[in-house]
């Protein structure tokens, strides 16, 4: 079963070989990209892993090195004990979806509920 990267990679990659880029050829799938259109996705409950965290948005990216990144709003995310509340917070993501560690980015600016 493919995970959300390679499905997203795919997808893109579909989408972009299908443009025609100021009057370029079709620009080609990336390397082992899914050739055929995604035709339906089925929600499997039994694969669902409930990771925690306290917080909406979950707004996520990859960096160009493969680390996987998440952006929480107003909560306090994955604080253990729960310290803040924040506004927005930058958390990188490592591990298996069984054994997912959250951890802080570095350098990211304070916008936490005190600093407003």
């Amino acid at each position: 079963m493919p995970n959300r990267r390679d499905l997203l990679i795919g997808t893109l990659a579909m989408g972009a070989s299908t443009m025609n880029l100021a009057g370029a050829a079709s620009a080609r799938p990336l390397a082992g990209a899914r050739t055929r259109p995604v035709r339906r996705a089925i929600r499997r409950d039994e694969t669902i892993v409930r990771l925690g965290g306290l917080g909406d948005g979950y707004y996520m990216s990859w960096d160009t090195e493969g680390r996987q990144f998440v952006v929480v709003n107003d909560g306090p995310g994955w604080l253990e004990p729960p310290t803040a509340f924040y506004n927005t917070r930058l958390w990188e993501v490592t591990g298996s979806p069984q054994a997912t560690a959250f951890r802080e980015v570095g350098g990211y600016p304070s916008l936490d509920s005190s600093t407003r």
